[in-house]
């Protein structure tokens, strides 16, 4: 079975490709901040129109936007994840099943992801989070994934990581159906 995953955000996205139990391909978009919403929005489309058309997947998973996030933003993730659905069906007939939405909470559990030693809800628990996941992805899938604290996103793979984390929640979650 061909699967992607993402980790949808307005300013970059991971993804993780696999066949069956194996992953084999990963990546990132980053958005140029400066541009307008709309050309942001645009341009995300034609970029996973391009990696659907590439790899062809049967399920396409996203890690399900988070409650608890400012509405604010909440709202303008809503509008990417729109634009993930529409390109999965304009490139490949593909409607997203409701299961294929995954609870970040649920990745995190699955995953075995301890929760951050950073007590209050900070800019520094969010980071110890990210650092924690991209240190778990590495060591199952023997990757060089990094994560530094103040980095941008173009030298840091914690979307990547999310991606992949999402992807193996996703078998984990599958486990009593046969991988193709």
């Amino acid at each position: 079975m061909r699967v992607i995953a993402l980790d949808v955000s307005g300013s970059s996205t991971g993804w993780a490709y696999g066949e069956g139990r194996e992953l084999l391909e990963w990546g990132k978009f980053i958005s140029n901040l400066r541009h307008s919403r709309g050309r942001r929005l645009h341009e995300f489309g034609e970029r996973l129109s391009e990696l659907f058309s590439e790899y062809d997947p049967e399920v396409l998973l996203i890690e399900k936007p988070f409650l608890g996030r400012n509405s604010n933003v909440l709202a303008n993730l809503s509008k990417f994840v729109a634009i993930a659905e529409e390109a999965a069906y304009r490139t490949l007939e593909l409607d997203i099943e409701a299961d294929w939405f995954i609870d970040p909470r649920q990745i995190k559990k699955l995953m075995g992801v301890k929760k951050s030693i950073v007590k209050k809800n900070t800019k520094a628990k969010h980071d110890d989070n990210k650092q924690i996941m991209v240190k778990r992805i590495n060591k199952l899938y023997g990757l060089g994934l990094k994560y530094s604290k103040g980095k941008s996103k173009k030298h840091n793979d914690d979307d990547i990581a999310d991606a992949i984390a999402v992807w193996h929640a996703w078998w984990i979650l599958n486990s009593d159906e046969s991988a193709h």
